[in-house]
């Protein structure tokens, strides 16, 4: 499987996120999303689902990684949950691995998917 550059998008929140960034052999298009995560308090040693409106995720689509976009948030990880089963909604797992509740503050985040065509 090759991988062929066919454009760029713009990262910015609420941005066209429509064209691919990259083709893999044809039949996958790989995608980023910017979108900002306002995620619920955790306490220690738990992880939480929580849906989370992202404008152009389309049903089927597979979440690859789902980080901040700058820098970590101590005490907080975010794991996607997927494929999408909804249109522009993705399930997350907010994890709080420490021996403290941690109140993640909101934080932009960068979600790459895999989008069958």
């Amino acid at each position: 499987m090759t991988l062929q550059r066919v454009g760029m998008i713009d990262l910015t929140e609420g941005a066209d996120a429509s064209k691919p960034i990259e083709q893999l052999g044809g039949s996958l298009q790989y995608r980023e999303f910017l979108q900002t995560i306002d995620a619920a308090s955790a306490a220690a040693s738990t992880a939480s689902s929580q849906g989370l409106t992202v404008t152009g995720i389309a049903i089927g689509d597979i979440p690859l990684f789902c980080m901040p976009a700058e820098g970590l948030t101590a005490g907080v990880v975010f794991v996607p949950l997927g494929p999408a089963l909804a249109a522009n909604l993705l399930q997350i797992r907010v994890v709080n691995p420490t021996i403290a509740a941690v109140d993640a503050a909101s934080v932009a985040v960068r979600i790459g998917v895999l989008r069958p065509l």
